[in-house]
């Protein structure tokens, strides 16, 4: 009984200190992260940029033509 009491009392230790150093280390990364690169605020206009590339298809194509053909001459 004693042997399965000192391995019960072992584990709880070793569970506790790995729990420890587990919130350790998270608190102290969280504190890296505050101390980032420090800038000045500016106020200006928000510009969005989009390029792409396809094509424009119309959903009516319509042809436009005269009914008499031949070349302007001259405009009055």
């Amino acid at each position: 009984m004693k042997k399965r009491t000192l391995k019960i009392v072992g584990m709880v230790i070793i569970l506790l200190t790995a729990s420890a150093l587990a919130y350790t280390l998270r608190v102290k990364d969280r504190h890296a992260a505050d101390e980032g690169e420090r800038v000045v605020v500016k106020r200006g206009d928000v510009i969005v940029r989009a390029t792409e590339t396809g094509f424009l298809v119309p959903i009516n194509a319509v042809e436009i033509k005269s009914e008499q053909a031949g070349e302007v001459q001259e405009l009055v």
